[in-house]
């Protein structure tokens, strides 16, 4: 403590702080995505500084996240490294290095976190996925929106690479890889674009798929509000493809596909999140059939 203008700094140890019990203090609720279930041991070093009464407080930090003896209930083991720096007045939380580490994930995450202009990178590696419940909602984060039949999904994420640039409305972009991705009957060996996720949309572009001997590019969007893909919002996918054989349409779209031989041209899908109203098309490259399938 210095006496002249009542400056303050502590130097802290924390030892074996059980992350289960952290997290869900600081689950955010506006924040798209529920609470991680991980658990670890903690150790850290902080140093705090502030003036008077707790003003203009900053704290750094330098944290290990070690694999706990024993693993809370329904939660997975992390491991992890994290050097941070926190100043409230500007409200702006720095991470000069993150890594992380769980049985099927593995990343890296930097950058800045502000009320404006924020960048944060993510680096992200995981695979592969065991069989699990998930429905669309799930993964566009819909934790508001009402329940519904889930679909099952699966594959391997074999590199991925973001950032979350967050002005006044949080914004995702980035771009990802996947491998033997499999979901509510549509199955692509490989899958590979560029991401845009925000409270109002998700879109996907310059998207490039393979499925057996099939190759294609695609592109969609699904419209949300405030993050959920409500049942009035919409949603639309357009696959094109050239001289591809029909029957490797049949292996991408896990159904009969109502044509043979070699195809080019385009398969649009969209709707509502009703299924009911959802549309299939296919058009020929030439223009001259445009007819719906189920």
């Amino acid at each position: 403590m210095r006496f002249d203008g009542l400056k303050f700094r502590a130097d802290t140890h924390v030892q074996d702080v059980k992350l289960a019990g952290v997290l869900p203090a600081i689950e955010h609720r506006n924040f798209p995505i529920d609470e991680l279930h991980w658990d670890a041991r903690i150790t850290a070093d902080t140093v705090e500084t502030w003036s008077g009464p707790f003003e203009h407080f900053e704290i750094a930090a330098n944290t290990v996240w070690e694999t706990p003896g024993q693993l809370a209930e329904h939660h997975q083991p992390v491991s992890a490294a994290w050097k941070f720096r926190y100043r409230y007045d500007p409200n702006i939380l720095t991470i000069d290095s993150g890594e992380f580490e769980t049985p099927s994930s593995r990343g890296t995450l930097d950058g800045v976190l502000a009320p404006r202009n924020s960048v944060m990178n993510l680096r992200l590696k995981r695979g592969p996925w065991r069989p699990t419940k998930i429905s669309l909602t799930n993964c566009v984060a819909l934790r508001h929106a009402p329940r519904r039949p889930r679909n099952k999904y699966q594959g391997a994420c074999a590199g991925m690479a973001r950032s979350w640039v967050l002005p006044a409305a949080p914004l995702f972009r980035g771009t990802f890889v996947e491998k033997h991705a499999r979901y509510d009957g549509v199955f692509v060996d490989f899958l590979e674009g560029d991401l845009t996720y925000s409270p109002s949309e998700l879109t996907l572009v310059h998207g490039h798929a393979r499925g057996g001997e099939m190759e294609a590019d695609i592109e969609g969007a699904i419209s949300l509000t405030k993050w959920n893909f409500l049942p009035e919002n919409k949603w639309a996918a357009e696959m094109n493809f050239e001289k591809v054989p029909a029957q490797s349409l049949d292996h991408l779209l896990g159904m009969p596909f109502p044509v043979k031989g070699s195809l080019t041209g385009a398969i649009s899908r969209g709707g509502h999140s009703r299924a009911a109203q959802h549309y299939r098309t296919f058009r020929s490259s030439r223009g001259q059939s445009v007819w719906p399938f189920l």
